[in-house]
């Protein structure tokens, strides 16, 4: 595949990106204070995230913010707008591979969709006994909401149980453990 090199948006003459994800600074003449410095054009190094996701920082007017290198790519080369919630997805679900040919601009949901549906992602949330930091199970809260009805008052059943008071008034209005009942 032949490199393909355009402008980024928003930073014209200054950088420009290829279809194989490559992000370059253009030789150009920087004014500071009493000096001129000629920058050499050269390929910029890209930044690894936490999130698997290649980033790179670009710098205009003395302001600097980093990009996504997929966003960039996207928007070069299949017209996403980089400010829009349309999201640049990877056709071989490799946050890593950021070739042109291998993106394509789909909107947040469909992307949820396809990521349950692939599996790339748990998305489970941990809930009440299930949760690893969990005091209570089905059986402490059945018993409190025994005591609760028999009238005990919230200060002696968290005493027995040996969990917060709030956490006691917050299963006595309905506002957790909600589906166990007595």
């Amino acid at each position: 595949m032949a490199k393909i090199w355009k402008d980024i948006v928003g930073y014209e003459w200054l950088y420009q990106i290829s279809n194989t994800w490559d992000v370059k600074s253009l030789s150009r003449c920087v004014y500071t204070w009493n000096k001129r410095n000629l920058l050499k054009e050269r390929i910029l190094k890209n930044i690894s995230r936490s999130n698997w996701y290649y980033a790179v920082n670009l710098s205009k007017e003395w302001k600097s913010k980093t990009y996504l290198i997929n966003r960039l790519v996207a928007q070069a080369f299949l017209w996403l707008d980089i400010e829009s919630d349309l999201c640049a997805c990877h056709k071989d679900d490799n946050p890593k591979n950021n070739n042109a040919d291998n993106l394509f601009v789909w909107t947040q949901k469909d992307n949820l969709n396809d990521m349950q549906k692939k599996w790339r992602k748990a998305i489970i949330r941990l809930r009440w006994e299930k949760h690893g930091m969990s005091k209570l199970n089905k059986t402490k809260v059945k018993l409190i909401k025994l005591l609760l009805s028999m009238g005990k008052p919230i200060r002696e059943i968290w005493k027995v149980v040996w969990i917060s008071n709030q956490t006691v008034s917050n299963i006595k209005l309905g506002y957790s453990w909600t589906h166990i009942t007595i």
